[in-house]
Parts: structure tokens; sequence; C-alpha cells
């Protein structure tokens, strides 16, 4: 399949997908959905590079699992991994990424732009955890949180040349 001009036509079902009767902790069981092929979907996503593999303990963090977390999780973890993509990369002509990560990029991803002093706080702590817990897997070797006129501003990431 290829995808041009971001037009896709779509000549299969979307989820592969048979029911069969299968035993099932040994008993019959009818009508299971039994899932044949990859879905057309996983393969559109990526051909777009929508997708990210990543080592799954990276996602254990030691914060609690709420809406927000999991969103902060994701962004911090998409924009490191891509990063570290565009200084691996060594393409010529290429400028690798920033390794900096403003907060209201953060905020505004996870629909925390609006929350009070307080509550941004308390979610900063939160990305600290997170990128603690990056660091003890080798994710990234440090980070650095800044402040621009008294306000937490940005985050920097740093790698080491074996990460």
């Amino acid at each position: 399949m290829e995808l041009k001009d971001e037009q896709v036509i779509l000549e299969d079902s979307l989820l592969p997908t048979k029911t069969i009767n299968a035993s099932v902790n040994g008993q019959c069981v009818n009508g299971v959905i039994y899932f044949h092929d990859i879905s057309i979907l996983l393969n559109i996503a990526e051909m777009k590079q929508q997708l990210i593999y990543c080592n799954p303990e990276l996602l254990n963090a030691p914060v609690r699992c709420t809406v927000q977390t999991i969103s902060i999780k994701g962004i911090l973890l998409e924009r490191i991994l891509k990063i570290k993509g565009s200084i691996a990369s060594n393409r010529k002509h290429v400028q690798p990424l920033n390794n900096t990560i403003l907060f209201d990029y953060i905020f505004s991803k996870c629909g925390l732009a609006d929350e009070n002093r307080n509550r941004k706080a308390e979610y900063r702590s939160i990305i600290s955890k997170i990128l603690h817990h990056f660091v003890d897997h080798n994710l990234i070797s440090s980070f650095e949180f800044f402040k621009k006129n008294g306000k937490f501003y940005s985050i920097k990431i740093f790698f080491d040349s074996k990460n």
C-alpha cells in the first residue's frame, strides 16, 4: 500500500477478524473473535510513522495512573525518542532536534494549560518522577528544569553518548 497526498483508499475491513468456536480453560466457547491478520489501521500508522516503539518498562513510572499522568508520560516519551532519533540519525545537513521541552507544550497537549499554579507544581513533580524513572532505565542520562522570569519554563534533556 502506498500513501499519496494523504489520501487513503481502504479496500479491506478495518479489523481483520473471524468468529470461531474455541476451547477456553477446557470449556467450549462459541463466538470467539480471532484476529487473523495485522489491522490495516496499524499498517497505515506505521507507514505514516505515527507509532513509537520502546521498552515497555519505561511506561511503568512510579506515579498514579490518571488520564493526565498517562498523557504526560506519552508526551515526554514521544519527544525524548524523537530527540534521540534526530541525534542518532547523523544525516548531513539536518539539524538535530532541540533537547529542550517547554512546560507550556506539555501542559497544553494534556489539557492542563488553564490549571492554577499549585496544580501545575504537582504536575511538575510528576514530570520529575517520570524523568527520574527514564534516567533509571537509561533512556536519558539526566535532566534539568529551567526558570524564566521566576516561573518554571522548560526541561533540558541530556543524553550520554552510549544512550
